[in-house]
């Protein structure tokens, strides 16, 4: 998230609310430990580089309109949000 704010250059605050769907994947990390031994794979891009490419492309994207809220209070009444 940190390193999101600053490719966007912005000046929010990050708030780790601690609420998440059900079935949401909380904590997980790449290992490419096994790829790289067995396939000699080679990731194109490191995070660095991969986080900054990615910025670039948002913001070439068309700004949909925010349904945010609304997506989250129809979870909470389907008993799918905690």
């Amino acid at each position: 998230a940190s390193k999101l704010k600053n490719n966007f250059n912005s000046k929010i605050n990050i708030n780790i609310s601690g609420n998440y769907r059900y079935g949401d994947i909380r904590h997980n990390y790449a290992d490419l430990t096994k790829i790289k031994k067995m396939l000699h794979f080679k990731p194109k891009y490191d995070f660095e580089n991969g986080i900054s490419e990615f910025t670039s492309w948002v913001d070439c994207q068309e700004i949909m309109i925010n349904n945010y809220d609304q997506s989250i209070e129809e979870l909470r009444i389907k008993g799918l949000f905690k």
